[in-house]
């Protein structure tokens, strides 16, 4: 048996998987038919209907490849037999890290850069970002990742407001 893999592209280093770029709804579920495993992502429905059809056409388990399984009736999945797994959580550094590189990049017009200069415009017109240096900014959600985020920006000097519980203490990791 192979796998069955939704929103994703086909994959080469993954022999026994079927990729397919549809999202997994009730239209599509048949499409795990001699497969014991669906691999879903964030945009794919998983109702009660979607794992009944998927049920009928054999799968067991289903795999997230995403922390959150709200988009998953578990219960359903549980009364059918099917298991539920997901990833537990990501590096709060690593999406830190991802979110401050994108905020760097949209400050700093480093896309429409280098689609410019692959086309052999080196123009920086309408190019010029600003310096983090000392600027306000303002996080929502100050969880685990959030307070990567506080973390990384204290290093350019930035200034967080205070909110109303005081100042934000960010954790130090060993």
């Amino acid at each position: 048996s192979s796998n069955a893999v939704y929103s994703s592209r086909a994959d080469q280093h993954h022999p026994m998987s079927s990729s397919s770029q549809a999202k997994l709804d009730v239209s599509t579920a048949k499409l795990a038919e001699g497969c014991e495993v669906v691999n879903i992502f964030v945009n794919d429905v998983c109702s009660k209907e979607v794992i009944k059809i998927l049920a009928d056409v054999g799968v067991k388990l289903i795999s997230l490849r995403c922390a959150g399984f709200d988009r998953v009736d578990v219960e359903a999945a549980n009364a059918v037999g099917i298991k539920v797994v997901r990833v537990p959580t990501y590096s709060p550094q690593s999406v830190a890290e991802h979110a401050v590189a994108h905020m760097f990049a949209l400050n700093r017009c480093i896309a429409h850069a280098h689609q410019r200069t692959a086309q052999g415009n080196y123009s920086l017109n309408g190019l010029v970002g600003f310096e983090m240096y000392k600027k306000t900014v303002g996080v929502i959600g100050t969880g685990a990742i959030g307070y990567e985020a506080i973390r990384i920006l204290k290093v350019c000097s930035a200034y967080f407001p205070l909110g109303p519980a005081g100042e934000i203490q960010v954790p130090r990791h060993g």
